[in-house]
């Protein structure tokens, strides 16, 4: 079943992690590297389960702010496909990270 409104949710996971950046670049007061910022999935994949849960993703203010968004079905835990969505709206918009 597709959800009602998956057009917002697509639209939210493409502009909430330059948001996210943008504003945890502003509280610095120095340009934000996208590259330096979103960790690898296995670096937040603590217990190698293949999924990030919320507590694995605490640590990482991008991540963490995000982690409601990205998780799309809503089972509190991040899927490697679910990552991906983040990685790719926050650095592609960015200039980081690639693949």
């Amino acid at each position: 079943m597709r959800h009602p409104y998956g057009w917002v949710t697509g639209l939210l996971l493409a502009l909430l992690p330059v948001t996210a950046l943008v504003l945890l670049a502003a509280g610095t007061g120095r340009a934000y590297s996208a590259e330096a910022q979103v960790p690898p999935f296995k670096t937040l994949d603590r217990d190698a389960d293949g999924f990030v849960s919320r507590a694995e993703a605490h640590e990482f203010k991008a991540i963490s702010l995000l982690f409601g968004v990205a998780d799309a079905n809503r089972d509190d835990r991040l899927s490697p496909r679910e990552y991906r969505a983040i990685i790719s709206g926050a650095t592609t918009t960015a200039g980081g990270l690639r693949g």
